[in-house]
């Protein structure tokens, strides 16, 4: 069992970073958040390789991202670069995400939202018609 949740970690972080990696490039080409996108573009090749060299070193008997939070709490400078590493890559994600698809999630949720108020089970002058 702990197998198949350190695999699907491994997969869920290797779809973050390449997810990251080809969304920058969008927004390269497309002339949006350049210096996000560059930034991100370095970010996502640099920041799995540094991490990698930093978990190297560590204890057999503990995981890689157990390892990275007790080398925080230990004041370990390394560790606190790596997850600010990270959680920029997942602002960046987060950004570019909101710019290529929130819209139409915007659009796809007040439709929703709209369809649902129209519903006589949800709708507030129920009662009246009822009396």
């Amino acid at each position: 069992m702990l197998n198949l949740l350190s695999a699907t970690l491994v997969f869920m972080y290797v779809i973050f970073i390449v997810a990251t990696f080809l969304l920058a490039i969008i927004h390269n080409f497309r002339d949006q958040w350049i210096p996000f996108a560059y930034a991100s573009i370095v970010l996502a090749i640099a920041s799995p390789l540094v991490a990698f060299l930093f978990i190297n070193g560590k204890p057999t008997n503990t995981n890689g991202f157990m390892y990275v939070f007790k080398q925080i709490l230990a004041i370990n400078l390394n560790a606190f670069i790596i997850v600010l590493l990270h959680l920029y890559l997942l602002f960046s994600l987060g950004l570019f995400l909101k710019d290529n698809v929130g819209k139409k999630l915007s659009v796809y949720f007040h439709t929703w939202i709209n369809h649902i108020r129209t519903r006589t089970y949800v709708r507030k002058d129920r009662n009246k018609e009822n009396t």
